[in-house]
């Protein structure tokens, strides 16, 4: 939980962001955002992975290509989002200099 409301520049573990579609992690993993006045963590990738059925290979095989698929879109929508309002919302706690560089990096990506 701490890689997103931490407000150091730089990550403290990244590591967990490629990790969540594979290993099932402790606590809550993801973004909180306030909908409605309640609080939610939200993580596409650690749903596709919870979604998995011991013994059905197949089955999970089409959830982690689909939830990872999905997650890519997301995170392309989330760099037009960036690249335009100049602020990573997923992570709202990082200082300045962390949203003008991912700024800075939305908007060459989307050139």
């Amino acid at each position: 939980q701490q890689l997103f409301d931490s407000s150091n520049k730089e990550f403290e573990d990244g590591d967990v962001l490629f990790v969540a579609h594979r290993m099932k992690l402790k606590g809550k993993v993801g973004p909180k955002f306030t909908v409605g006045g309640r609080e939610i963590t939200m993580s596409i990738s650690k749903s596709g992975f919870n979604s998995w059925k011991e013994g059905k290979p197949l089955r999970n095989g089409l959830v982690f290509a689909t939830s990872f698929m999905y997650e890519r879109f997301m995170l392309m929508i989330n760099d037009a989002v960036v690249a335009i309002t100049g602020r990573n919302y997923f992570f709202p706690n990082k200082p300045k200099e962390f949203h003008q560089e991912c700024a800075k990096y939305c908007r060459c990506a989307m050139m």
